[in-house]
């Protein structure tokens, strides 16, 4: 029996814990992710009829207690699915006997619709794409704003916590071997300057919210013509937060000429167009379901997200690359630069705006 025969047999096996599967025409791993093994399986029900899913194997090293992942998911769907909410809701498929996990042979499965007729992007190709983007995750945030977002798990403990990160960072400074120590001095030097920013911001009293925490443009699905959204996808770390979380992922990501992986940092730039986009979109799509505090707290968030992803890049690079995936051996302080350098653009062209400094 061949690979692809064999690797369809066990797609048969796994769904026939979900569904009354007789059959499956189609089974394509989706690329995209990088923390669990995503398929597209087109199956054949009993009965004859037909049904586009979503297979998923979870990655227990990273997400070691997976059901709890999965009770966000559903509660959260439930509350949607309830509201007049426009785009579609990830909603778990459940095994026959009611689960919302299948594990065998240390494997971890789960099941979810799939959403035919879309398309997604890994940049965003206009300020209009950028707009539509954020208002989805606003009005997400805003459809949940009235779930009790303390009733959920904390499914990554301290995931936006940069007062962790700076302790994380100290302890890499003294474990580094000499040679990355002395790479990374003038780039270290320039980042301590600032950590105080991380330590204000992580002090800001503002509401917890139900917050995505993966607040990107490849997370939500668009029509064919790529210009309405259609889904907010890969909601694993949809847990307690704060606004401040989505929005300055938003920002850090899209606000930018170039994406982080750049090697030359004078390339990297803050565009103050995109951003204005994205913060006119996400308040659109939050409809006032926003506080003062909050939204006076939303310029600061790009640049506390974006100096957080360099000291967290930076203290990999010291530990020697244990944690983000590396193709070349300085690729971690290339990214800690950039976003150092993204971080000082920001702050130079909302200087005006930030509530801390």
């Amino acid at each position: 029996m061949s690979n692809s025969r064999m690797k369809q047999a066990t797609a048969i096996q796994i769904l026939q814990q979900f569904l009354d599967v007789a059959g499956v025409e189609g089974l394509a791993p989706l690329s995209g992710g990088h923390i669990n093994s995503t398929f597209r399986v087109d199956a054949v029900l009993a009965g004859g009829r037909r049904e586009k899913l979503i297979l998923q194997k979870i990655n227990t090293h990273i997400f070691k207690k997976p059901e709890r992942v999965m009770e966000n998911i559903a509660a959260t769907a439930r509350h949607l699915s309830g509201k007049d909410y426009k785009l579609k809701v990830m909603s778990p498929v459940p095994t026959l006997n009611g689960s919302l996990l299948y594990s065998e042979n240390s494997e971890t499965w789960r099941l979810f619709p799939f959403f035919g007729n879309t398309t997604c992007f890994f940049t965003a190709k206009d300020d209009e794409t950028a707009h539509r983007t954020a208002w989805a995750f606003g009005n997400f945030m805003a459809k949940l704003g009235d779930f009790d977002a303390k009733k959920l798990h904390i499914t990554i403990p301290d995931f936006h916590n940069g007062i962790l990160r700076i302790k994380q960072l100290d302890a890499a400074i003294k474990e580094a071997k000499k040679d990355r120590l002395a790479q990374a001095g003038e780039l270290l030097k320039g980042i301590t300057e600032h950590l105080v920013y991380l330590k204000k911001m992580d002090s800001l009293p503002l509401p917890l919210r139900v917050a995505h925490h993966d607040a990107k443009i490849s997370n939500v699905l668009f029509d064919e013509e790529g210009k309405k959204p259609v889904a907010i996808v890969d909601l694993d770390t949809i847990m307690p937060g704060r606004m401040i979380s989505d929005f300055g992922d938003l920002v850090r990501s899209m606000a930018c000429t170039v994406s982080e992986e750049e090697e030359d940092p004078g390339k990297v730039a803050f565009v103050p167009a995109r951003y204005e986009a994205l913060e006119v979109g996400f308040l659109e799509g939050l409809s006032g379901a926003i506080a003062m505090k909050e939204k006076k707290a939303l310029p600061a968030a790009g640049p506390w997200l974006t100096l957080m992803q360099s000291v967290r890049f930076l203290t990999d690079f010291l530990r020697g690359d244990v944690y983000y995936r590396v193709r070349y051996e300085h690729q971690n302080y290339h990214r800690a630069r950039n976003q150092f350098v993204l971080f000082l653009s920001m702050k130079r062209h909302l200087a005006d705006r930030l509530i801390v400094c």
